[in-house]
């Protein structure tokens, strides 16, 4: 594998894929309750992975593919990339 030229960017922020999540919730038209009723959660289960406190797992994500139309693998990505993020911010600068 080659060496990467440069420095690599990294963020001093985190995406939360709630954002989209949210968006896309509301151009769908749905509530968070109906939402939530579509993909066989509680509305503070669904709350929670909105604010992210809940991460999105492999079920989750193919549930949002079904009602939104977003590959789970997109969410999965955004989810992973999120908790990426996250973690190097919570460690001490060299």
């Amino acid at each position: 594998m080659a060496q990467s030229k440069g420095p690599i960017f990294q963020p001093n922020y985190a995406v939360c894929p709630g954002l989209l999540l949210k968006q896309e919730v509301n151009h769908h038209q749905l509530t968070q309750a109906e939402f939530a009723r579509r993909i066989a959660r509680t509305e503070q289960q669904m709350n929670d992975i909105v604010n992210g406190k809940t991460p999105i797992d492999l079920e989750t994500a193919i549930q949002f593919e079904r009602v939104l139309g977003i590959g789970a693998d997109i969410w999965l990505g955004m989810e992973s990339h999120y908790r990426l993020d996250q973690a190097r911010l919570q460690l001490p600068k060299k």
